[in-house]
């Protein structure tokens, strides 16, 4: 039956066109016969000692039998997801899911559900609205445990952690009427010190009038892919991961719970484009003898990289491509508040100090970096950009690798949005794998540090800049060098 004309004819709410929007909310999801009003937010603030457990997923099956939850659906007779209950004293036995606290667009701070299993980002319509963000009309079906939905529309958001030291440009966001993730599964702080390993984990939580989950982090951003460091327990207690926008806490608490939280969510692909892609399979030299044309940008990139290639003592002089007559804002101070954010971590751990230092300096030693003069350091004609870095840590190696953050935005910029990328150069994989059976050996190369020995001349080398101190002493307080 269709919730919006309550007639049983072959269509859903999000297709139906006979019946007005409900005249008591204005929304288009459901009559107004099935509005229900919802509870104040200090009647949803019960007692977690008192509260019974709900199924705070609004998808699916409500009753006892299901044991399963969806984090978005289009049933429009589910509740919303409720507040955030107040935490017992000790562990109940819920099972916490990555949740964290997240700053979007740099103003407004919202919680947000990092999702190993959903492939998309999601927005719910009301943060869309609150940031003013206009998008573009979309029709793309989700498929979740639930069921499908279908999104209209798809904007683009940058999504930081909430300091405002780090963020990721999502290009695609998509807007769902709202996300069914309670914060009833987002690790109270007090609890930490139930669980030796996690006594050192540091979270950060949003005040009480904030505490809606608005945002799905999906596969499509390295918000959810990123570990930078990992703690974990023995069976049936929970873990910690440290990623881009923070600590988050996840996992079982102890005890049993009635209701498990499950999520997926996987955009649905069009029966023309899998013809397509099993047309290209199946017949894989079609695509092969297909030779796509370089792009104009991809031309312009060639040009000015053969024009500007040069070698000097050894090394490759290249100028970095841009795409404009650019002119950066000075970000000096958001490389600032990176570095103090990364002096906190070299403090607080000596082992991560003296692999991390190791790598940098080794940079200097081998000049791939040098100190920038004092006479440059005045520098302001638009042409000069400071790189924010961190580590990467592989859980199975011990040392770390530094990382220059290209992605980093200030005042709506960022490097990366001034360079040409290039033409795509990678061999075609079935080609590569063909060669295989021509000769008896197989011979792979790589160059080791290609793109730290590649130098710049003197009219963009000022946009490769980054803060370090020197011998990565931070002791001589916030005084750092470029």
């Amino acid at each position: 039956m269709c919730f919006k004309c309550l007639q049983t004819m072959n269509h859903t709410y999000g297709n139906c066109k006979e019946a007005p929007n409900c005249s008591k909310c204005g929304v288009d999801s459901h009559h107004t016969l099935l509005h229900k009003e919802h509870k104040p937010a200090s009647t949803q603030r019960a007692s977690a000692s008192t509260r019974k457990k709900k199924n705070v997923s609004g998808g699916g099956n409500q009753t006892g039998a299901s044991e399963t939850e969806s984090a978005t659906t289009p049933n429009p007779e589910a509740e919303p997801a409720p507040a955030h209950v107040h935490a017992t004293s000790c562990p109940d036995g819920r099972t916490m899911l990555k949740i964290v606290p997240a700053l979007i667009n740099g103003t407004h701070a919202t919680y947000a559900f990092i999702d190993s299993g959903s492939a998309p980002t999601l927005v719910t319509k009301g943060l869309v609205e609150k940031l003013g963000l206009q998008g573009r009309s979309c029709n793309q079906k989700m498929i979740t445990e639930a069921g499908t939905f279908t999104c209209r529309k798809v904007v683009s958001l940058d999504i930081g952690n909430i300091d405002g030291s780090e963020s990721d440009h999502i290009s695609e966001a998509f807007v769902t009427d709202r996300i069914n993730v309670s914060t009833d599964h987002l690790m109270p702080t007090e609890w930490l010190g139930q669980w030796p390993h996690l006594r050192e984990v540091e979270l950060h939580t949003l005040p009480e009038e904030e505490q809606e989950v608005e945002v799905i982090i999906g596969l499509n951003t390295t918000l959810n892919r990123i570990i930078l460091d990992q703690r974990h327990g023995k069976i049936n207690k929970p873990s910690a991961y440290l990623t881009k926008l923070g600590w988050v806490t996840f996992g079982p608490t102890g005890g049993k719970n009635d209701v498990l939280p499950v999520y997926s969510i996987q955009p649905q692909d069009d029966v023309t484009e899998l013809l397509q892609k099993n047309f290209c399979r199946d017949f894989w030299e079609k695509e092969a003898l297909s030779k796509t044309e370089d792009s104009l940008e991809d031309k312009r990139f060639v040009e000015l990289m053969t024009d500007s290639v040069k070698q000097e003592d050894g090394h490759y002089v290249a100028s970095l491509p841009y795409r404009d007559d650019v002119h950066l804002p000075d970000n000096h101070d958001m490389a600032r508040k990176r570095a103090q954010t990364l002096k906190r971590k070299l403090e607080a751990d000596e082992a991560y100090r003296t692999s991390y230092t190791e790598q940098v300096e080794k940079y200097i030693m081998k000049g791939y970096a040098e100190r920038v003069p004092d006479e440059a350091r005045q520098r302001r004609d638009g042409r000069v950009w400071y790189m924010p870095h961190h580590a990467v840590k592989h859980p199975m190696k011990p040392k770390v690798r530094v990382v220059f953050d290209l992605k980093a935005r200030f005042g709506g910029h960022s490097l990366n949005d001034h360079l040409l990328q290039g033409p795509d150069l990678t061999n075609n994989l079935v080609g590569v794998l063909l060669r295989f059976r021509n000769g008896q050996f197989a011979v792979t190369a790589d160059i080791k540090r290609c793109s730290t020995k590649l130098k710049y001349p003197l009219t963009t080398e000022a946009c490769s800049r980054y803060l370090w101190w020197p011998e990565g002493d931070t002791s001589d307080g916030s005084k750092s060098t470029e």
